[in-house]
Protein backbone atom coordinates (compact mmCIF):
# COMPACT_ATOMS: atom_id res chain seq x y z
CA UNK A 1 0.00 0.00 0.00
CA UNK A 2 1.38 4.02 -0.70
CA UNK A 3 2.34 5.53 2.04
CA UNK A 4 0.43 8.78 2.18
CA UNK A 5 2.59 12.11 3.08
CA UNK A 6 0.76 14.11 5.92
CA UNK A 7 2.02 17.60 3.79
CA UNK A 8 0.76 16.65 0.65
CA UNK A 9 -3.25 17.59 -0.10
CA UNK A 10 -5.51 14.10 -0.35
CA UNK A 11 -7.00 13.62 -3.23
CA UNK A 12 -9.77 10.99 -3.20
CA UNK A 13 -11.41 9.80 -6.25
CA UNK A 14 -14.73 7.54 -6.36
CA UNK A 15 -14.59 5.38 -9.18
CA UNK A 16 -12.54 3.36 -11.56
CA UNK A 17 -13.35 3.15 -14.41
CA UNK A 18 -12.03 4.36 -17.77
CA UNK A 19 -12.34 8.18 -17.10
CA UNK A 20 -10.84 7.68 -13.38
CA UNK A 21 -8.15 5.77 -15.02
CA UNK A 22 -7.05 9.00 -17.64
CA UNK A 23 -7.29 11.49 -14.73
CA UNK A 24 -4.79 8.95 -12.64
CA UNK A 25 -2.79 9.56 -15.80
CA UNK A 26 -3.02 12.81 -16.40
CA UNK A 27 -2.22 13.52 -12.98
CA UNK A 28 0.75 11.44 -12.70
CA UNK A 29 2.19 13.17 -16.57
CA UNK A 30 1.62 16.40 -14.72
CA UNK A 31 3.89 16.12 -12.25
CA UNK A 32 0.25 16.41 -9.82
CA UNK A 33 1.52 13.93 -7.50
CA UNK A 34 3.89 16.09 -5.94
CA UNK A 35 1.20 18.24 -4.28
CA UNK A 36 -1.46 15.16 -4.31
CA UNK A 37 -1.45 12.05 -2.45
CA UNK A 38 -4.34 10.30 -4.20
CA UNK A 39 -6.49 7.35 -3.44
CA UNK A 40 -9.06 5.58 -5.98
CA UNK A 41 -12.06 3.87 -4.98
CA UNK A 42 -13.88 1.50 -7.01
CA UNK A 43 -17.04 -0.56 -6.80
CA UNK A 44 -15.98 -3.45 -9.40
CA UNK A 45 -13.68 -6.11 -8.48
CA UNK A 46 -10.85 -5.53 -10.67
CA UNK A 47 -8.75 -2.32 -12.18
CA UNK A 48 -9.89 -0.10 -14.58
CA UNK A 49 -10.49 -1.61 -18.37
CA UNK A 50 -11.85 -0.59 -21.82
CA UNK A 51 -15.44 -0.47 -21.64
CA UNK A 52 -15.57 0.88 -25.20
CA UNK A 53 -14.11 -2.49 -26.54
CA UNK A 54 -16.25 -4.26 -24.19
CA UNK A 55 -17.18 -6.86 -27.19
CA UNK A 56 -13.56 -7.98 -27.78
CA UNK A 57 -14.01 -9.98 -24.44
CA UNK A 58 -16.31 -12.06 -26.49
CA UNK A 59 -13.78 -13.40 -28.80
CA UNK A 60 -10.50 -13.87 -26.15
CA UNK A 61 -13.09 -15.13 -23.05
CA UNK A 62 -10.06 -12.84 -21.41
CA UNK A 63 -10.17 -9.29 -19.72
CA UNK A 64 -6.44 -9.19 -19.29
CA UNK A 65 -6.04 -7.49 -23.19
CA UNK A 66 -8.64 -4.53 -21.83
CA UNK A 67 -7.11 -3.60 -19.14
CA UNK A 68 -5.94 -0.17 -19.21
CA UNK A 69 -2.46 -0.82 -16.85
CA UNK A 70 -0.58 -3.47 -15.94
CA UNK A 71 -1.33 -4.88 -12.09
CA UNK A 72 1.26 -3.09 -10.45
CA UNK A 73 1.01 0.69 -12.58
CA UNK A 74 -0.89 2.51 -9.12
CA UNK A 75 1.43 1.54 -7.08
CA UNK A 76 4.88 2.17 -9.13
CA UNK A 77 2.96 5.60 -9.66
CA UNK A 78 2.51 6.52 -5.94
CA UNK A 79 -1.47 6.24 -6.39
CA UNK A 80 -3.24 3.92 -3.46
CA UNK A 81 -6.52 1.58 -5.42
CA UNK A 82 -8.97 0.25 -3.44
CA UNK A 83 -11.27 -2.05 -5.51
CA UNK A 84 -14.23 -3.89 -4.53
CA UNK A 85 -15.24 -0.70 -2.45
CA UNK A 86 -18.10 1.32 -2.79
CA UNK A 87 -18.63 4.68 -1.62
CA UNK A 88 -21.79 4.88 0.75
CA UNK A 89 -21.69 8.35 1.48
CA UNK A 90 -20.26 11.58 1.55
CA UNK A 91 -19.68 13.95 4.80
CA UNK A 92 -19.39 17.51 3.17
CA UNK A 93 -18.88 19.28 6.44
CA UNK A 94 -16.10 17.11 7.88
CA UNK A 95 -14.84 16.23 4.19
CA UNK A 96 -14.91 12.49 4.74
CA UNK A 97 -16.32 9.13 2.83
CA UNK A 98 -17.17 6.23 3.97
CA UNK A 99 -17.01 2.83 2.18
CA UNK A 100 -18.57 -0.31 2.05
CA UNK A 101 -15.35 -1.79 4.46
CA UNK A 102 -16.47 0.27 6.89
CA UNK A 103 -13.32 2.72 6.49
CA UNK A 104 -13.66 6.75 6.82
CA UNK A 105 -11.48 8.52 4.35
CA UNK A 106 -10.86 12.55 4.53
CA UNK A 107 -9.94 14.40 1.71
CA UNK A 108 -9.28 17.81 0.67
CA UNK A 109 -10.18 17.56 -3.03
CA UNK A 110 -12.74 15.11 -3.84
CA UNK A 111 -14.02 14.06 -7.61
CA UNK A 112 -16.79 12.03 -8.40
CA UNK A 113 -16.16 9.65 -11.35
CA UNK A 114 -19.22 7.26 -10.86
CA UNK A 115 -19.92 6.69 -14.16
CA UNK A 116 -23.13 5.46 -15.27
CA UNK A 117 -25.37 2.45 -15.36
CA UNK A 118 -27.62 0.67 -17.33
CA UNK A 119 -30.71 2.22 -17.98
CA UNK A 120 -34.22 -0.47 -17.87
CA UNK A 121 -37.07 0.72 -18.72
CA UNK A 122 -40.25 -0.41 -17.28
CA UNK A 123 -41.21 -4.16 -18.29
CA UNK A 124 -43.86 -6.54 -16.63
CA UNK A 125 -42.52 -9.83 -16.02
CA UNK A 126 -38.79 -8.95 -16.76
CA UNK A 127 -37.42 -10.96 -13.67
CA UNK A 128 -37.66 -14.72 -15.57
CA UNK A 129 -34.25 -16.15 -16.45
CA UNK A 130 -33.01 -15.08 -19.77
CA UNK A 131 -32.85 -10.92 -19.23
CA UNK A 132 -29.60 -9.43 -18.79
CA UNK A 133 -28.01 -5.93 -19.13
CA UNK A 134 -24.76 -4.98 -20.83
CA UNK A 135 -22.08 -2.79 -19.27
CA UNK A 136 -19.23 -5.03 -17.11
CA UNK A 137 -17.43 -7.79 -17.56
CA UNK A 138 -19.77 -9.80 -15.08
CA UNK A 139 -22.72 -9.36 -17.18
CA UNK A 140 -20.37 -10.15 -20.33
CA UNK A 141 -19.66 -13.87 -18.21
CA UNK A 142 -23.80 -14.12 -17.82
CA UNK A 143 -24.51 -13.68 -21.36
CA UNK A 144 -22.33 -16.20 -22.67
CA UNK A 145 -22.90 -18.61 -20.01
CA UNK A 146 -26.74 -18.40 -21.25
CA UNK A 147 -26.26 -17.95 -24.68
CA UNK A 148 -24.54 -21.70 -24.42
CA UNK A 149 -27.94 -23.24 -24.26
CA UNK A 150 -30.27 -20.54 -26.82
CA UNK A 151 -30.28 -20.14 -30.29
CA UNK A 152 -32.17 -16.38 -30.34
CA UNK A 153 -31.37 -13.50 -28.73
CA UNK A 154 -33.14 -9.84 -29.01
CA UNK A 155 -31.27 -6.37 -28.01
CA UNK A 156 -33.29 -3.78 -26.51
CA UNK A 157 -32.21 -0.51 -27.99
CA UNK A 158 -30.39 0.58 -31.61
CA UNK A 159 -28.03 3.06 -29.72
CA UNK A 160 -24.30 2.42 -29.83
CA UNK A 161 -23.88 0.24 -27.07
CA UNK A 162 -26.69 -1.63 -28.48
CA UNK A 163 -25.85 -2.35 -31.64
CA UNK A 164 -22.20 -3.49 -30.05
CA UNK A 165 -24.48 -6.03 -27.84
CA UNK A 166 -25.92 -7.25 -31.23
CA UNK A 167 -22.82 -8.26 -32.84
CA UNK A 168 -21.90 -9.89 -29.75
CA UNK A 169 -24.74 -11.77 -29.39
CA UNK A 170 -24.36 -12.77 -32.88
CA UNK A 171 -20.83 -13.75 -32.74
CA UNK A 172 -22.35 -16.26 -30.25
CA UNK A 173 -24.41 -17.71 -32.89
CA UNK A 174 -27.58 -16.12 -32.29
CA UNK A 175 -30.21 -15.59 -34.42
CA UNK A 176 -30.53 -11.88 -33.08
CA UNK A 177 -32.61 -9.27 -33.28
CA UNK A 178 -32.52 -5.44 -32.40
CA UNK A 179 -35.84 -3.72 -30.70
CA UNK A 180 -35.47 0.46 -31.06
CA UNK A 181 -38.02 2.53 -29.45
CA UNK A 182 -37.46 5.25 -31.92
CA UNK A 183 -37.95 4.94 -35.45
CA UNK A 184 -34.56 4.46 -36.20
CA UNK A 185 -31.17 3.22 -35.54
CA UNK A 186 -28.79 5.72 -33.48
CA UNK A 187 -31.21 7.89 -33.09
CA UNK A 188 -28.80 9.86 -31.27
CA UNK A 189 -25.95 11.10 -33.92
CA UNK A 190 -27.78 9.75 -36.99
CA UNK A 191 -31.22 11.40 -39.08
CA UNK A 192 -33.96 9.41 -40.59
CA UNK A 193 -32.11 9.12 -43.71
CA UNK A 194 -28.70 7.67 -42.05
CA UNK A 195 -30.35 5.75 -40.22
CA UNK A 196 -32.38 4.26 -42.57
CA UNK A 197 -28.92 3.31 -44.61
CA UNK A 198 -27.87 2.06 -41.05
CA UNK A 199 -30.69 -0.31 -41.02
CA UNK A 200 -30.66 -1.80 -44.62
CA UNK A 201 -26.50 -2.56 -44.23
CA UNK A 202 -27.32 -4.25 -40.73
CA UNK A 203 -30.25 -6.26 -42.09
CA UNK A 204 -28.17 -7.76 -44.91
CA UNK A 205 -25.74 -9.11 -42.06
CA UNK A 206 -28.86 -11.58 -41.19
CA UNK A 207 -29.85 -8.90 -38.08
CA UNK A 208 -33.82 -8.37 -37.69
CA UNK A 209 -34.35 -4.67 -36.95
CA UNK A 210 -38.07 -3.83 -34.63
CA UNK A 211 -38.24 -0.20 -35.07
CA UNK A 212 -40.96 2.18 -33.07
CA UNK A 213 -41.54 -1.00 -31.12
CA UNK A 214 -42.08 -0.67 -26.75
CA UNK A 215 -41.47 -3.77 -25.28
CA UNK A 216 -44.33 -4.55 -23.13
CA UNK A 217 -43.48 -7.48 -21.46
CA UNK A 218 -41.40 -10.62 -21.22
CA UNK A 219 -42.85 -13.92 -22.04
CA UNK A 220 -42.47 -16.99 -20.40
CA UNK A 221 -43.35 -18.46 -16.37
CA UNK A 222 -39.91 -18.92 -15.06
CA UNK A 223 -37.42 -18.41 -18.35
CA UNK A 224 -37.86 -16.14 -21.06
CA UNK A 225 -39.54 -17.30 -24.35
CA UNK A 226 -40.25 -13.90 -26.28
CA UNK A 227 -41.25 -10.67 -26.05
CA UNK A 228 -44.66 -8.70 -26.24
CA UNK A 229 -44.67 -5.40 -27.69
CA UNK A 230 -47.22 -2.47 -27.34
CA UNK A 231 -48.36 -2.86 -30.88
CA UNK A 232 -49.48 -6.53 -29.86
CA UNK A 233 -46.70 -8.03 -31.89
CA UNK A 234 -44.69 -10.71 -30.05
CA UNK A 235 -41.05 -11.70 -30.88
CA UNK A 236 -40.31 -15.50 -29.73
CA UNK A 237 -36.71 -15.23 -28.55
CA UNK A 238 -34.70 -17.20 -25.70
CA UNK A 239 -32.86 -13.84 -24.37
CA UNK A 240 -33.30 -10.63 -23.82
CA UNK A 241 -29.91 -7.79 -23.78
CA UNK A 242 -30.78 -4.78 -22.71
CA UNK A 243 -28.72 -1.61 -23.60
CA UNK A 244 -31.13 0.83 -24.06
CA UNK A 245 -29.35 4.26 -22.49
CA UNK A 246 -27.47 4.71 -19.50
CA UNK A 247 -28.24 7.13 -16.65
CA UNK A 248 -25.71 8.70 -14.14
CA UNK A 249 -25.06 6.92 -11.03
CA UNK A 250 -25.41 10.58 -8.98
CA UNK A 251 -27.09 8.40 -6.01
CA UNK A 252 -24.15 9.44 -4.05
CA UNK A 253 -24.40 13.36 -4.93
CA UNK A 254 -27.94 13.01 -3.93
CA UNK A 255 -27.36 12.00 -1.15
CA UNK A 256 -24.82 14.41 -0.02
CA UNK A 257 -26.92 17.91 -1.20
CA UNK A 258 -25.31 18.26 -4.16
CA UNK A 259 -26.61 20.25 -6.90
CA UNK A 260 -28.14 17.46 -9.73
CA UNK A 261 -29.37 18.46 -13.15
CA UNK A 262 -33.30 17.70 -13.90
CA UNK A 263 -32.50 14.39 -16.34
CA UNK A 264 -29.91 13.34 -13.59
CA UNK A 265 -26.41 14.05 -13.28
CA UNK A 266 -23.93 16.40 -10.70
CA UNK A 267 -24.17 19.39 -12.47
CA UNK A 268 -21.13 20.93 -13.03
CA UNK A 269 -19.56 24.36 -14.24
CA UNK A 270 -17.23 24.78 -16.77
CA UNK A 271 -14.06 23.99 -14.20
CA UNK A 272 -15.90 20.27 -13.52
CA UNK A 273 -16.69 21.76 -10.13
CA UNK A 274 -20.07 21.02 -8.25
CA UNK A 275 -22.17 22.94 -6.17
CA UNK A 276 -19.35 22.55 -3.79
CA UNK A 277 -16.27 23.46 -4.43
CA UNK A 278 -14.48 21.16 -2.84
CA UNK A 279 -16.14 18.13 -5.09
CA UNK A 280 -15.49 17.78 -8.79
CA UNK A 281 -17.34 15.26 -11.50
CA UNK A 282 -16.12 13.81 -14.96
CA UNK A 283 -17.43 11.61 -17.32
CA UNK A 284 -20.65 9.85 -17.70
CA UNK A 285 -21.95 11.37 -14.33
CA UNK A 286 -21.48 15.29 -15.11
CA UNK A 287 -23.97 17.42 -16.19
CA UNK A 288 -23.10 20.23 -17.95
CA UNK A 289 -25.22 22.74 -18.91
CA UNK A 290 -28.00 20.51 -18.51
CA UNK A 291 -26.63 17.59 -21.04
CA UNK A 292 -24.45 14.47 -19.60
CA UNK A 293 -22.25 12.72 -22.32
CA UNK A 294 -21.93 9.05 -22.96
CA UNK A 295 -19.13 9.34 -25.10
CA UNK A 296 -15.63 8.68 -24.08
CA UNK A 297 -13.95 12.32 -25.95
CA UNK A 298 -15.96 14.82 -24.25
CA UNK A 299 -15.28 12.73 -20.58
CA UNK A 300 -11.63 12.89 -21.56
CA UNK A 301 -11.58 16.18 -22.28
CA UNK A 302 -13.48 17.10 -18.88
CA UNK A 303 -10.20 15.37 -17.70
CA UNK A 304 -8.09 17.50 -19.19
CA UNK A 305 -9.56 20.45 -17.51
CA UNK A 306 -9.73 18.84 -14.34
CA UNK A 307 -6.00 18.85 -14.27
CA UNK A 308 -5.53 21.97 -15.48
CA UNK A 309 -7.24 22.91 -12.88
CA UNK A 310 -5.80 20.89 -10.12
CA UNK A 311 -2.33 20.62 -11.06
CA UNK A 312 -1.51 23.12 -13.66
CA UNK A 313 -3.13 26.03 -12.59
CA UNK A 314 -4.37 26.67 -15.85
CA UNK A 315 -8.03 28.82 -16.93
CA UNK A 316 -8.98 25.57 -18.58
CA UNK A 317 -12.48 25.57 -19.09
CA UNK A 318 -14.95 22.92 -20.79
CA UNK A 319 -17.21 23.54 -23.85
CA UNK A 320 -19.95 21.18 -25.01
CA UNK A 321 -19.40 20.94 -28.57
CA UNK A 322 -20.81 18.43 -30.45
CA UNK A 323 -17.90 15.57 -31.03
CA UNK A 324 -17.44 13.81 -34.27
CA UNK A 325 -18.25 10.29 -34.59
CA UNK A 326 -16.71 7.70 -36.47
CA UNK A 327 -16.81 3.79 -35.38
CA UNK A 328 -17.46 0.27 -37.21
CA UNK A 329 -20.62 -1.25 -36.14
CA UNK A 330 -21.01 -5.14 -37.19
CA UNK A 331 -18.76 -3.97 -40.16
CA UNK A 332 -20.49 -1.25 -41.66
CA UNK A 333 -18.72 2.11 -40.88
CA UNK A 334 -20.72 5.03 -39.68
CA UNK A 335 -19.17 8.50 -39.09
CA UNK A 336 -21.74 11.60 -37.56
CA UNK A 337 -20.49 15.03 -37.24
CA UNK A 338 -22.48 17.66 -36.07
CA UNK A 339 -25.33 18.48 -35.09
CA UNK A 340 -27.49 16.26 -37.07
CA UNK A 341 -30.71 17.59 -35.94
CA UNK A 342 -29.81 21.21 -37.01
CA UNK A 343 -33.08 23.11 -39.26
CA UNK A 344 -32.57 25.79 -42.35
CA UNK A 345 -31.01 26.19 -45.27
CA UNK A 346 -27.20 26.04 -43.89
CA UNK A 347 -26.40 23.15 -41.37
CA UNK A 348 -23.04 22.67 -39.56
CA UNK A 349 -24.06 18.38 -39.81
CA UNK A 350 -22.25 15.79 -42.35
CA UNK A 351 -22.71 12.23 -42.08
CA UNK A 352 -21.97 8.60 -44.00
CA UNK A 353 -22.97 5.27 -43.18
CA UNK A 354 -20.85 2.40 -44.93
CA UNK A 355 -19.15 5.00 -47.51
CA UNK A 356 -22.44 6.20 -48.63
CA UNK A 357 -23.40 9.47 -47.90
CA UNK A 358 -27.13 10.03 -47.95
CA UNK A 359 -28.80 12.67 -50.57
CA UNK A 360 -27.82 13.58 -54.21
CA UNK A 361 -24.78 16.47 -53.59
CA UNK A 362 -23.66 18.10 -57.19
CA UNK A 363 -22.00 15.42 -59.20
CA UNK A 364 -18.22 17.20 -58.89
CA UNK A 365 -18.23 16.12 -55.46
CA UNK A 366 -19.07 12.51 -55.58
CA UNK A 367 -15.33 11.34 -56.32
CA UNK A 368 -13.84 13.37 -53.29
CA UNK A 369 -16.65 11.84 -50.97
CA UNK A 370 -16.29 8.72 -51.56
CA UNK A 371 -12.74 9.26 -51.47
CA UNK A 372 -13.27 10.94 -47.43
CA UNK A 373 -15.37 8.08 -46.36
CA UNK A 374 -12.86 6.20 -45.40
CA UNK A 375 -13.10 6.51 -42.22
CA UNK A 376 -9.69 5.07 -41.03
CA UNK A 377 -7.77 8.23 -41.75
CA UNK A 378 -8.64 10.82 -39.58
CA UNK A 379 -7.96 13.73 -41.91
CA UNK A 380 -10.33 12.05 -44.31
CA UNK A 381 -12.96 12.48 -42.05
CA UNK A 382 -12.98 15.72 -41.45
CA UNK A 383 -12.56 16.26 -45.83
CA UNK A 384 -15.62 14.11 -45.28
CA UNK A 385 -17.25 16.85 -43.61
CA UNK A 386 -16.17 19.64 -45.27
CA UNK A 387 -16.98 18.50 -48.77
CA UNK A 388 -20.59 17.41 -47.95
CA UNK A 389 -21.18 20.63 -46.23
CA UNK A 390 -19.97 22.35 -48.99
CA UNK A 391 -22.16 19.99 -51.05
CA UNK A 392 -25.44 20.02 -49.12
CA UNK A 393 -24.92 24.21 -48.93
CA UNK A 394 -23.95 24.51 -52.67
CA UNK A 395 -21.61 26.72 -52.08
CA UNK A 396 -18.80 27.75 -49.47
CA UNK A 397 -18.63 27.92 -46.17
CA UNK A 398 -18.39 30.14 -43.94
CA UNK A 399 -15.97 29.91 -40.86
CA UNK A 400 -19.40 30.00 -38.72
CA UNK A 401 -20.89 26.97 -40.55
CA UNK A 402 -18.06 25.19 -40.11
CA UNK A 403 -17.59 22.31 -38.02
CA UNK A 404 -15.04 22.11 -35.27
CA UNK A 405 -13.63 18.68 -34.82
CA UNK A 406 -12.32 19.58 -30.99
CA UNK A 407 -10.28 16.41 -31.19
CA UNK A 408 -7.60 18.14 -33.06
CA UNK A 409 -8.17 16.27 -36.01
CA UNK A 410 -8.07 18.89 -39.36
CA UNK A 411 -9.28 21.79 -36.93
CA UNK A 412 -12.27 24.61 -37.70
CA UNK A 413 -12.25 25.16 -41.59
CA UNK A 414 -12.12 28.78 -42.38
CA UNK A 415 -12.89 30.33 -46.00
CA UNK A 416 -9.83 30.56 -48.45
CA UNK A 417 -7.29 29.46 -45.27
CA UNK A 418 -5.14 26.48 -45.14
CA UNK A 419 -6.19 24.16 -42.43
CA UNK A 420 -3.87 22.40 -40.19
CA UNK A 421 -3.75 19.28 -42.15
CA UNK A 422 -2.13 21.15 -45.14
CA UNK A 423 -5.12 21.56 -47.60
CA UNK A 424 -7.05 24.35 -48.85
CA UNK A 425 -11.02 24.39 -48.32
Amino acid sequence: MTKLNPQRQKLVIVGNGMVSHRLCLRLVESGALQTYDVIVLGEEPRRAYDRVHLTDFFKTRSVDPLYLCDDDWYRDNNITLHTGTAVVSIDRETRVVHSSDGIARSYDRLVLATGSAPFVPRIENDDVEGVFVYRTIEDLEAIIEHASRASSAAVLGGGLLGLEAAKAALDLGLNTSVVELADRLMPTQLDAEGGAVLRRKIEELGIRVYPGERTAACLGETTLSGLLFASGEVLNTDMLIISAGIRPRDELARSAGLNVGERGGIVVDDTMATSDPNIYAVGEVASFDGRCFGLVAPCYAMVDVLVGQLAAGEDSRFSANTPPTALKLLGVEVGAFGDCFARGDHTDTAKAVGGIFPGQPPKREKTAMDTAALFANKTKIALAANVLLRAKTHGRLTAGKLLRLESGVCGPWHDGRRGPCGRRQ
